[in-house]
């Protein structure tokens, strides 16, 4: 095994026979605790980690191992149950836990043809969300799955952790209890399921969320994410992509996925655009009123005006507040008034 810092072309020559035959990887464990292994995929092709029938696992192996991907500066969860291909030369980790002594034997059998460089599941999973972030030219994904096999605690067989990659790139993650997810299954709801989901990164700009599987739910199931920072709520079936501005300084709860059945969230009310505060930067995203004149106000908690300003309108305008604490911004054009409150840390 190797592992050399790309810079220049370089060739490597390998003597010895292919391995065949299975091949146990040599794992740790610790009685109550969790454990991360680096395994490697041991053949000269691809292996399929989804069908747990060609792997031997003890009970302490989890369901889910994770890949390192360069392009995406993030881990990607291969979950089993479905087709899931470790390419060629690719290490990846395997999680124990709560056993001293675990063992991993891959088979033959889970050798496969495969082009594929990363994870790709072949198999639609009913009742389950993914969410793919990109921005800074990296992207994570999170997915949320309901079934009846699941609990609100971590399902080692099913769930899958968060692990973090580069700080530049996205981390998105779903919260059950304080674990933070890059998988989660949770029991079937009735009526309505909230989950929280964050996003941290310490990249400055624009970040879109990208939206699938809505069709794998019943379509009386109504799927929003709310976005607390910018105070709006997004129907998902109808809108699948969302972009947003991040600033470091937001927090990383900003998000709820909010699934219904018969009770679902109302329609926000018609708004020309909306506003949300970054660090200490009021962002006015009203591509309707571009062209515009409008009036920014800014008060205290004490309702002191600390800004009067009239600005002319672009699709996306921004307004820098050189005040400390909390403060409620209202832009008024004609006769449409939008609020929204923040605490600017100067």
């Amino acid at each position: 095994m190797i592992y050399y810092p790309y810079s220049t072309p370089t060739a490597y020559a390998f003597s010895g026979d292919l391995n065949n035959g299975d091949f146990g990887c040599a794992i740790a464990g610790n009685t109550g605790a969790y454990t991360f292994n680096l395994c490697p995929n041991p053949y000269p092709s691809a292996v399929n980690w989804g069908a747990p029938s060609i792997w031997n696992r003890s009970p302490g192996v989890a369901g889910s191992c994770y890949i390192w991907s360069a392009a995406s500066g993030n881990y990607i969860t291969l979950p089993t149950g479905v087709p899931n291909y470790i390419p060629i030369g690719q290490a990846f980790i395997a999680l124990v836990y709560d056993e001293a002594s675990p063992t991993l034997t891959v088979k033959n059998a889970a050798r496969v043809h495969s082009t594929q460089a990363f994870y790709k599941s072949t198999e639609e999973i009913s009742n389950q969300l993914s969410i793919k972030a990109d921005a800074n030219g990296y992207s994570d994904v999170t997915r949320v799955a309901f079934n009846d096999e699941a609990t609100e605690d971590f399902d080692l067989q099913t769930d899958g952790m968060k692990m973090f990659g580069l700080e530049d790139a996205p981390q998105l993650f779903t919260l059950s209890g304080d674990t933070k997810y890059s998988l989660n299954n949770l029991p079937l709801f009735q009526d309505q399921r909230t989950v929280e989901m964050s996003f941290e990164t310490q990249f400055t700009g624009q970040v879109t969320l990208n939206f699938e599987g809505m069709e794998s739910f019943d379509p009386s199931v109504s799927i929003y994410l709310k976005d607390e920072l910018t105070n709006q709520s997004i129907n998902l079936r109808n809108q699948p992509v969302y972009t947003f501005i991040h600033n470091p300084e937001n927090a990383a709860n900003r998000f709820k996925l909010v699934f219904g059945g018969t009770i679902g969230v109302e329609e926000p009310a018609s708004l020309p655009g909306n506003l949300w505060i970054a660090g200490n930067t009021l962002y006015i995203n009203t591509p309707k009123l571009a062209g515009q004149s409008g009036l920014i106000e800014v008060y205290n908690a004490s309702g002191q005006k600390l800004m009067s300003k009239t600005i002319v309108l672009s699709e996306l305008s921004t307004v820098e507040m050189n005040f400390k604490g909390f403060v409620v911004a209202r832009l008024t054009v004609g006769n449409e008034v939008m609020t929204v409150k923040g605490i600017l840390m100067k």
